[in-house]
């Protein structure tokens, strides 16, 4: 059964009482009294309750304490206070669990702890503005949680705990063209202002909006694969990507990445980070692959990696590099199987050479775009993995 707003005479709902057979209702966008929820609480197979843009508060909640098979709850725009959830009644069964954010200028917080069959956790909204203010998260011991879906329109502080399950954590951006200002912009991905999680096993991959960045950990995640760090925006204005971050924002992200038990692979692409000390991304022992493509960097920044004999994969595109820079990166990094680089234009000038001597770990060299043809001298020696399209 399914009703969305209206002016209907809310008794019609007490019939709902001689429908035990019931297992999916949807009442949205009414005032709802006790009465209506009392008769609610009493459906005896039902399964998926949608309650949202209704006046349900976190008391009205207790209502629904006979509910003992309701598996899936949508609380979206609705008056609960995510942070008086406690344990109720009805959670020992919830597997799928959707919370309201805070209005605009409005702080929230929330605390789930202990829900033996949670498996998803949603906080989303379908046509609130953005909300700069941090809503704080906190999800702990829940064993059956897989997946954490939150909404680009609020920043969070997120905590996690001993969350064994958890697989995937999802930004949402539902119908953002028709929600944000003509000139207005909307983080591009998860919006953190702190995130420190411990516990999470099966996590593999992150990605997050990253310009608002205080706090940055995660711990015991031993399939950590990728974390992906964005510094863009969703707006119809042509300026897409951040220009720059504040200095705190850049070290706090890069200490965060040093300091954590993973991941494998960083993703810094389009993060603007000149002038920025890359040296804390040595501190993790499992990093092998860093990803700074377009990042305004250069041989200053990239002098903080010196040493680093993990890394086999760097990628370098869209941040010019002449042949010493090349030489010195590849001396520097002597583990690289992998580096894509852009030439600038000392390549090209005449008598452009380029020189892969003792290069025994080094399997792709990818130039981007820059036409080979400019090469007048062209030198590998003793590097016998180096696979790369040379038109001479």
């Amino acid at each position: 059964l399914r009703v969305g707003g209206g002016e209907y005479d809310l008794r019609i709902l007490d019939r709902l009482a001689s429908s035990p057979h019931l297992e999916d209702v949807r009442i949205a966008g009414r005032v709802l009294d006790a009465r209506t929820l009392q008769v609610v609480g009493s459906l005896p197979r039902l399964t998926t309750l949608t309650l949202m843009s209704t006046n349900v508060s976190t008391e009205s909640l207790s209502l629904l304490s006979g509910l003992n098979d309701l598996r899936r709850l949508n609380l979206m725009r609705t008056d609960v206070q995510a942070g008086d959830l406690g344990i109720p009644q009805w959670s020992k069964n919830i597997e799928v669990l959707y919370l309201p954010h805070p209005d605009p200028g409005d702080t929230a917080s929330c605390t789930i702890r202990g829900w033996p069959s949670l498996q998803q956790f949603v906080i989303n909204d379908l046509d609130s503005q953005a909300n700069s203010v941090a809503m704080q998260v906190t999800l702990e011991d829940l064993p059956a949680l897989e997946r954490i879906d939150l909404t680009t329109f609020q920043k969070f502080d997120l905590t996690l705990r001993n969350l064994p399950q958890l697989s995937a954590i999802g930004g949402l951006a539902f119908e953002w063209q028709t929600r944000i200002p003509r000139r207005g912009t909307l983080p591009g991905s998860i919006w953190f202002s702190r995130l420190d999680a411990d516990q999470v096993p099966a996590l593999k991959s992150l990605q997050f909006f990253t310009v608002d960045l205080e706090h940055l950990r995660v711990q015991n995640a031993p399939n950590f694969q990728v974390l992906g760090a964005g510094a863009f925006y969703l707006t119809f204005r042509q300026d897409r990507y951040a220009s720059q971050l504040r200095p705190e924002v850049a070290t706090a992200l890069l200490e965060g990445i040093g300091a954590s038990d993973g991941p494998i692979a960083v993703d810094l692409d389009a993060v603007p980070l000149g002038g920025a000390d890359l040296s804390p991304l040595n501190g993790n022992k499992k990093l092998t692959e860093i990803r700074l493509s377009y990042s305004g960097t250069s041989i200053k920044e990239w002098k903080s990696l010196a040493g680093n004999n993990q890394i086999r994969s760097l990628h370098l595109l869209g941040n010019p590099i002449n042949n010493d820079a090349l030489a010195w990166v590849l001396d520097a990094c002597p583990s690289l199987e992998e580096l894509k680089c852009t030439p600038n234009d000392d390549f090209s000038d005449g008598g452009a050479s380029i020189r892969l001597v003792n290069r025994p770990n080094l399997r792709v060299l990818d130039l981007g775009d820059f036409p080979s043809e400019y090469f007048m001298d062209v030198e590998i020696v003793e590097s016998p993995n180096v696979a790369m399209e040379l038109r001479l």
